[in-house]
């Protein structure tokens, strides 16, 4: 009997190696399962991370819309002062070449009636220019 019990001992072995083997592989496989749980664990969170971040860029551009949307306004604004400005110094030249042509035909007017004041009756006027030119002026 002596075979057999160095047979069964070494069946006995075998059998023990290859459980431990198989507890080996399997400590091998939790550890494995839960340093893949752990990467799934920090994969998620980066996830939530970015999720994170793209609501507050979302935000970020909302309030970017809006200060460009209220910069529209006021350049709108710039623009119209500035069409406004453009048509009232337009009209502010046509009404000085206006006064100018009108000051010249008074001086010219003046100047004439002055002179047939000095020649019909010898008269100056109280003012430097005469009489009728300072009223004219006022």
């Amino acid at each position: 009997m002596g075979w057999f019990d160095a047979r069964f001992t070494r069946i006995h072995d075998s059998i023990l190696n290859q459980h431990l083997t198989y507890r080996q592989e399997l400590l091998l496989l939790d550890n494995e399962v839960a340093f893949n749980e752990a990467i799934i664990e920090e994969r998620e969170q980066g996830i939530r991370d970015i999720e994170a971040q793209i609501g507050e860029a979302s935000e970020i551009f909302k309030d970017l819309a809006v200060l460009v949307h209220e910069q529209g306004v006021v350049i709108d604004d710039i623009q119209s002062n500035i069409d406004n400005s453009s048509s009232a110094t337009t009209q502010a030249r046509v009404q000085l070449a206006k006064a100018s042509k009108g000051v010249k035909f008074r001086c010219s007017w003046l100047s004439s009636r002055k002179g047939d004041d000095e020649n019909t009756n010898g008269k100056e006027g109280n003012g430097e220019y005469g009489e009728d030119y300072d009223s004219v002026l006022l």
